[in-house]
């Protein structure tokens, strides 16, 4: 997978001149081809690796109890509020490696995937800004973003 699937009719040329690095960017139903990669089912497969790099938070508070390494603890503390993150999700999952390798052959970079999943009505972390870019891309439910241009 490359940046231009996920552009949809927008040039890559033209994603790269008007926004990237510099603006916030928007598209609705371009990411479709990749949705299931960010199932329960897919984050389920990572929990149970070895070497995991997860966060449990709400709120702004990172969760005191053991990280969940199966599909059942991540939903039953998703239940209670909790985001689960997963940070390098492309190290423990061959579909998501090959997302990021295209990402890395387009922008010359190198890609790091997270997931996350965060309950309807809550929020994992509260506003905030990313030192990188980050490119988005919303598998299920509904979500509010405030995005703006990086000053």
């Amino acid at each position: 997978m490359n940046i231009e699937t996920l552009l949809g009719e927008i040039p890559k040329t033209k994603f790269v001149q008007e926004y990237f690095h510099r603006l916030p960017f928007s598209l609705t139903g371009a990411a479709r081809s990749v949705c299931q990669l960010g199932s329960w089912e897919v984050l389920g497969e990572i929990l149970g690796q070895d070497g995991v790099d997860v966060m449990v938070v709400r709120d702004d508070q990172q969760y005191a109890g053991t990280d969940p390494r199966t599909l059942e603890d991540a939903k039953t503390l998703s239940a209670e509020g909790y985001t689960i993150l997963v940070r390098h999700a492309e190290s423990h999952h061959e579909q998501l490696k090959k997302l990021a390798a295209g990402f890395e052959d387009d922008f010359h970079a190198p890609a790091n995937i997270h997931i996350y999943a965060t309950p309807a009505g809550n929020h994992g972390f509260s506003w905030h800004y990313d030192a990188e870019e980050v490119f988005i891309v919303q598998t299920s439910g509904r979500k509010e973003y405030s995005l703006r241009k990086n000053t």
